[in-house]
């Protein structure tokens, strides 16, 4: 009985920190070979897989199933859409929304306040909004 209290205790806390540090939701990373770093009060949903280098600024939307590569870069206020694809190298300034389904390709900049569409695939430059 009282080592189920214990683990119940321990549970809470961990919920507890996680919400305090700003990082709701479930992402799957190896913190041991990584050095992601995420701000504070972002949303990622579960099943998003976030490679090393990457940097996520504050108060991001990340939906479910979305897959950010190494070195990556989101600024704040950035929505994500499901089942997004961010390539290597991307930059994602602050304001920007990438819509689902999209596949932003190695080394684009996403400029701040530019919308991509559901769907849409960009392969090179930067985008303006």
């Amino acid at each position: 009985m009282v080592q189920t209290k214990a683990i119940i205790l321990v549970f809470i806390l961990l919920v507890l920190v996680m919400l305090t540090a700003g990082c709701v939701g479930i992402f799957n990373f190896d913190s041991e070979r990584n050095s992601v770093k995420i701000g504070t009060n972002n949303s990622i949903a579960p099943d998003v897989v976030i490679d090393q280098g990457v940097i996520i600024g504050r108060n991001n939307v990340i939906e479910s199933g979305v897959t950010i590569a190494q070195g990556v870069v989101i600024e704040s206020n950035v929505k994500i859409g499901r089942n997004a694809t961010i390539r290597q190298g991307v930059i994602i300034e602050s304001n920007a929304v990438i819509g689902e389904d999209a596949v932003i390709g190695q080394g684009v900049i996403i400029s701040s306040g530019a919308a991509v569409p559901a769907g849409a695939v960009i392969s090179q430059g930067i985008i303006y909004s």
